[in-house]
């Protein structure tokens, strides 16, 4: 499960997405493998939205400010942005996540189908999961 802040006061969890293909990525928006990553996610989930595929961020960003305004400034606004606002990164270390981008596909049952870096998930594995 993931239970984290949202970038907009809210609360954001894994769960609430039973029944739909998240598309999960440990992000910041110093990153410049994620920046670049950000175009991928956002063509799959224009593509694929209304086929179920969820774009969710953990944002990692000591500011969650600076990532908000890194997204909106780039026209990234329809991802679910959760917060790792804990310095000690809990979220990050139980997925066993070390360097960002990282991308986990989790598909509509809840197990985990693809972990790795963004760029190797491909459109034709993605579709599979749908």
């Amino acid at each position: 499960e993931i239970a984290l802040p949202t970038l907009d006061g809210g609360m954001a969890y894994l769960s609430s997405y039973l029944g739909k293909t998240v598309l999960l990525e440990f992000w910041q928006s110093t990153c410049p493998g994620c920046q670049a990553s950000t175009q991928q996610l956002e063509a799959y989930r224009a593509k694929y939205a209304e086929d179920g595929l969820v774009v969710m961020l953990v944002v990692l960003d000591r500011n969650p400010s600076a990532a908000m305004t890194w997204l909106r400034d780039h026209g990234y606004t329809q991802f679910v942005l959760a917060w790792e606002s804990s310095s000690a990164k809990p979220t990050m270390s139980t997925y066993g996540v070390a360097v960002t981008p990282h991308a986990f596909l989790v598909d509509p049952t809840g197990v985990i189908r693809y972990a790795g870096h963004p760029v190797s998930l491909t459109e034709d594995f993605l579709i599979r999961w749908l």
